[in-house]
């Protein structure tokens, strides 16, 4: 019997040690969040991009809300509204009713069609500070030969375990090509991403869903 009781004992060591192992490894939590968009059927979510600008010693910060709402396999409406000043702000949307994608500038107070939505998407993603790309990529199949985000990380290290209004993210950090540090918060049990922050960008998500 206590033979027996050392074979479970082990038995369940074994399993624990895999289960941290794969939980310490940030490949296998973004490949986890990755299907996780992959799976879904639809997406909705509220959030604020925080762009923080140093110009010769005088530091500003421009805020961008944003609502996106998404649908497989092709659906989505992704609008933004960029406090540039306390008396100046511009917003803009971007939508595919399921036959044409279509990009709305508000400066300019008209809109225009797109050709196709990875041409849509990728033209918001700068006006929109990466509302219009950091999830919907993820989520839509517009961009099947692009390697995701999560790729261009160099050596990426699990940082800690951060709670976020409620729920326990993995905070997972390394450089890139386009930034001396990328950080991802993603949710340890719906494995979604719920912040991110890019140098001087912050990117915070509300899910709806």
């Amino acid at each position: 019997m206590k033979y027996k009781t050392a074979l479970i004992l082990l038995g369940f060591f074994i399993y624990s040690t895999i289960l941290v192992a794969a939980e310490s490894d940030p490949s296998k939590i973004f490949t986890d969040v990755i299907e996780k968009y992959k799976s879904m059927k639809t997406y909705e979510a509220e959030g604020k991009i925080t762009t923080e600008m140093d110009t010769e010693g005088r530091k500003s910060n421009i805020e961008t809300t944003f609502s996106i709402k998404l649908k497989k396999p092709s659906l989505y409406l992704i609008s933004w509204s960029q406090k540039m000043t306390p008396f100046f702000s511009q917003s803009g949307s971007l939508w595919n009713e399921g036959t044409q994608p279509y990009l709305y500038m508000g400066a300019a107070n008209s809109y225009c069609k797109m050709n196709d939505d990875k041409t849509a998407i990728g033209s918001a993603t700068g006006i929109s500070v990466g509302a219009a790309f950091t999830i919907p990529s993820l989520f839509l199949s517009v961009f099947p030969d692009q390697s995701n985000q999560f790729s261009r990380l160099k050596k990426p290290e699990i940082k800690k375990i951060e709670n976020i209004e409620g729920e326990d993210c993995y905070v997972i950090s390394g450089n890139s090509d386009i930034s001396k540090e990328e950080t991802f918060w993603i949710s340890k049990e719906r494995k979604m991403i719920i912040k991110y922050v890019r140098s001087s960008v912050i990117f915070a998500v509300c899910h709806r869903d």
